[in-house]
């Protein structure tokens, strides 16, 4: 079956869950550069006797999304169901959650990896901001932690410095994620420590990709692998990761799950109208099992001045 968890997908631990009531909203975008406008002292001086410096009205507008709904199915005989010797209906419905997680994930990956969607001052590459490609990485031009480090200083300036790197979070994919570990500057790091044969292990400190946790002040490191057969079945094989040569940054405040209705600064939202529902019927006249998982939400850039997108990260 080798069907995923739906709680297992990388999504899940960068994006802010929102449930809505309604398939069609609005939220709230403002002038985020209002509040540390300060051209000259004297605009805000109060001197006595004279009147008190009048209020600037902040600009805003609102966003509008519109859910869009995805329902993977599947279809049973009775006969099928009845003579299996193991629970073929629940192992079909994991299969249809895991793709409908999937598909979810593919839209988030889409949404972070499309230039247009983010606003000037939130997107370059990796050699415009960090020096070169992480594949050609070493102890001498350490573009990595140069890239690392541009962005967040892009994202303090952005932000007002409202988002620090504790709060930022690195989505990469495993291709990325061997880059890193294998590229020269990486490595030297641990040249001769003790932390050299966790390293090898990929155990302590180090996951299954060989990465810390977490590195160069930045609060996070998500390897997603996630992919997707793009071919009909019995067609030639065919399949692509949602994540390439990208590498997104993102911050997630106050934890996975939103409220309707609150501001949130997150940076990925998913106003979600209808959360992954199982549903099973029996069609009797036919002498079957029908069954889907539905999705019924909207992927969104909510703040894209908390996080930034970094293209062609290597070759």
């Amino acid at each position: 079956e080798f069907s995923r968890n739906p709680s297992s997908f990388a999504l899940n631990q960068h994006s802010k869950l929102v449930p809505v009531s309604k398939d069609t909203g609005y939220y709230l975008s403002i002038d985020e550069e209002e509040q540390a406008r300060v051209v000259t002292l004297s605009d805000w001086m109060w001197a006595d006797g004279n009147d008190a410096p009048e209020g600037i009205q902040n600009d805003h507008e609102f966003t509008a999304y519109r859910t869009e709904r995805h329902a993977p199915t599947f279809q049973l005989g009775n006969k099928a169901s009845s003579n299996a010797d193991f629970e073929i209906i629940a192992a079909h419905a994991r299969m249809a959650a895991s793709k409908c997680m999937r598909i979810r994930s593919d839209r988030a990956a889409t949404v972070l990896t499309t230039s247009g969607n983010w606003p000037t001052g939130t997107t370059a590459s990796a050699t415009s901001v960090g020096g070169g490609k992480w594949s050609a990485a070493t102890s001498d031009n350490n573009y990595i932690q140069k890239s690392f480090n541009g962005v967040v200083e892009n994202i303090l300036t952005n932000t007002n410095e409202a988002v620090t790197a504790a709060d930022i979070t690195c989505i990469i994919s495993d291709i990325t994620a061997h880059i890193i570990s294998e590229s020269a500057e990486y490595r030297t790091f641990f040249q001769g420590s003790p932390f050299a044969a966790n390293m090898v292990r990929g155990a302590g400190e180090f996951n299954e990709f060989l990465l810390l946790s977490q590195f160069f002040g930045v609060g996070g490191i998500i390897v997603d692998p996630t992919s997707r057969v793009t071919n009909r079945k019995g067609g030639t094989k065919a399949r692509s990761r949602i994540y390439d040569d990208d590498a997104i940054f993102v911050s997630r405040v106050g934890g996975q799950m939103g409220t309707e209705g609150v501001p949130d600064f997150s940076t990925l939202s998913i106003f979600a109208y209808e959360d992954l529902t199982v549903e099973t019927e029996d069609d009797t006249w036919n002498r079957r099992v029908r069954g889907r998982v539905v999705d019924d939400s909207a992927i969104v850039l909510t703040a894209p001045l908390s996080g930034y997108l970094l293209t062609d990260v290597w070759d």
